[in-house]
């Protein structure tokens, strides 16, 4: 592999898996009881990031649903989607970077595999 392309592939690996996540906490927002997914990034040696999905256990608000005679609380979903979109926008321009440093390094590369003829 050409050195200088580990870190954004690395990265855009990492940034997909997030984009994935954000995509499932929304599509799920609206479920009862749906814990969403948050994703950690983490360096790794030597160039590099990894993303790693862990489950955030806060509460999601509660609403009353009533059932024959008795009114009981039902938690719904802890997903805010103002979060969401917004977690997604940046990770989608973080994506966007990374692309583009992979092409910038494929010009590189081209120009001087020119020169080199």
């Amino acid at each position: 592999m050409i050195q200088g392309t580990s870190a954004p592939l690395s990265a855009l690996k990492a940034h997909g898996i997030a984009l994935g996540v954000g995509a499932n906490n929304i599509a799920n927002a609206s479920t009862p009881g749906f814990k969403r997914d948050r994703v950690i990034m983490t360096e790794t040696p030597p160039v590099g990031v990894r993303a790693t999905i862990a489950k955030d256990f806060s509460p999601g608000y509660q609403i009353p649903e009533h059932e024959g005679k008795g009114v009981h609380l039902v938690e719904m979903s802890n997903v805010d989607y103002g979060r969401e979109l917004v977690d997604i926008m940046m990770v989608s321009r973080l994506y966007e970077a990374n692309l583009r440093t992979l092409a910038d390094q494929d010009e590189l590369v081209g120009s001087l595999l020119d020169i080199k003829k």
